[in-house]
């Protein structure tokens, strides 16, 4: 129990001195408080880009695709996932339960957009790795696909992959869809995941 004490003791100390510090940092410029305040504010808000994914507010099936390599036939599998708006639904959750090579895994995906980097950020974590890949990119010309770029260790080689994920944004009348591309050692690219969603309860969005 002495321990639970001290360790939940030492990640509440750690949590204060990191925002803390990262309030510290806003201002180490000599900018006046009320300019800061003002740049905060403009920063916190939901703009046109959060419009762009707002209709990620449903329960879905997925039919997921996979390849091994460029030249292997796609292993396939099936998935579920709930959607939740965080923060003032600043950031959307969603929460995944599948398999994959018959294995039970469950993931969490955080999508939302940064206003003072002005690009989308993804954060994927799951069970069957232990792994978090974290992403970040931004909308095409058309206003229909997110291209997002990130990098995660190959379970089996242990090194660095370079991956791209192209995301189609879902509306009222389409579900999303989700193709992902990793380079291979040879350095060419090739699609590794193929995501295709649909709807498993209607939702006001």
């Amino acid at each position: 129990m002495r321990l639970r004490t001290l360790f939940c003791g030492f990640i509440c100390g750690a949590l204060t001195v990191l925002l803390a510090t990262s309030v510290a940092s806003m201002n180490d410029s000599g900018v006046p408080d009320e300019d800061l305040r003002q740049a905060v504010k403009q920063a916190g808000q939901r703009g046109d880009s959060y419009q762009k994914i707002r209709h990620i507010r449903r329960q879905y099936t997925h039919a997921i695709k996979w390849w091994s390599s460029s030249e292997a036939n796609p292993n396939e599998s099936q998935a579920r996932s709930e959607t939740e708006w965080i923060l003032d639904d600043r950031f959307v959750t969603q929460r995944i339960t599948g398999t994959w090579l018959d294995i039970p895994f469950k993931a969490t995906v955080i999508l939302g957009y940064d206003n003072v980097a002005e690009r989308y950020t993804a954060f994927w974590m799951d069970t069957l790795a232990n792994r978090m890949l974290f992403s970040t990119g931004k909308l095409d010309e058309s206003g229909e696909t997110i291209t997002m770029h990130g990098e995660y260790a190959d379970v089996i080689t242990r090194e660095s992959v370079k991956v791209r994920s192209v995301f189609q944004v879902p509306t009222r009348q389409r579900a999303p869809k989700l193709e992902m591309y990793r380079t291979d050692s040879k350095g060419e690219e090739f699609k590794f995941l193929e995501v295709a969603s649909g709807r498993r309860i209607s939702a006001a969005g």
